[in-house]
């Protein structure tokens, strides 16, 4: 359990301080900054219903609001230029909630729109990642194996780190188990599961190591079962199994402000209400 971090004191440190954060979240704030804040309060409260309960339905519960905080709290379309794939993606994918998932495939070329495309090197290396990922995500086997390759036959300076990623994502476009299993072993290893957790969710990466929940996830989500599990990474948490449309729906109940965007439209008509909703509230304040 403390693979993670230094030592059992960290670990109950950082719990403390993920306790306090899930309580922060204020609903009566109406700004995207604000959406954006309380979707990262929603996500420990997930992490912590399952630290404390083992709790797969309020954690995809949580989770699911927590994603659709995530993309809300977003003002343009093309936000997938910073940040990297677990700051990005992580509740979103880790919901299981398909609405969410059809969301992110569905705006694929907006949200991670390249204006050099497949270019992976300085300024461009965050968003082919995150690119990459949604590809994965949608089975998107004939890109992801291309961009995959490039970069793994020129690295770029400073992300040596990321080639076990893209070993993934090739073996997983190649259908390969056997890869798979071989490219995300070495996250298994404490010392390169922190290197790679380290600044993606502070009060994620002290307990559960983010990049193989994500690729395990996308795995199951294709059908294919890596057997990974352990404490950072536990095998509920990984396999893919939607709640149903109506416990995803009661959930939205708990963030009202979430039900004013049906996630099938086209997110331009979000940003614009949006827009008005937090021009309404700051005006308001005066």
């Amino acid at each position: 359990m403390y693979f993670l971090v230094k030592n059992k004191e960290e670990f109950e440190e950082r719990m403390k301080k993920t306790k306090r954060e899930s309580e922060w979240g204020k609903q009566e704030i109406k700004t995207f900054t604000s959406l954006s804040f309380n979707s990262d309060c929603y996500l420990s409260k997930g992490i912590l219903a399952w630290y404390e309960n083992k709790d797969i339905i309020a954690f995809k519960r949580y989770l699911s609001i927590s994603g659709k905080l995530k993309i809300l709290g977003h003002s343009r379309i093309d936000w997938a230029y910073h940040g990297d794939i677990v700051l990005q993606f992580f509740p979103e994918i880790m919901s299981d909630n398909p609405l969410i998932h059809q969301f992110l495939i569905n705006n694929l070329n907006d949200i991670c729109l390249e204006d050099k495309p497949d270019y992976h090197k300085g300024w461009g290396t965050t968003l082919f990642m995150n690119r990459n990922l949604l590809l994965a995500l949608k089975g998107d086997w004939k890109a992801l194996k291309k961009r995959s390759l490039i970069f793994l036959n020129d690295v770029p300076s400073g992300h040596k780190k990321y080639i076990l990623t893209h070993e993934f994502y090739l073996a997983l476009s190649e259908a390969n188990v056997d890869e798979m299993k071989k490219a995300l072993k070495p996250i298994m290893d404490p010392k390169k599961g922190k290197i790679l957790a380290r600044d993606t969710f502070y009060d994620l990466e002290f307990y559960l190591q983010p990049q193989l929940l994500l690729f395990g996830k996308i795995a199951s989500i294709h059908g294919y079962n890596l057997e990974i599990d352990l404490d950072i990474a536990p095998k509920e948490l990984i396999k893919y199994q939607p709640l149903t449309v109506k416990e995803y729906e009661e959930a939205d109940k708990e963030y009202p402000l979430i039900t004013k965007y049906d996630f099938k439209e086209p997110f331009i008509n979000w940003i614009a209400k949006m827009t008005q909703i937090e021009e309404e509230y700051k005006s308001g304040r005066k």
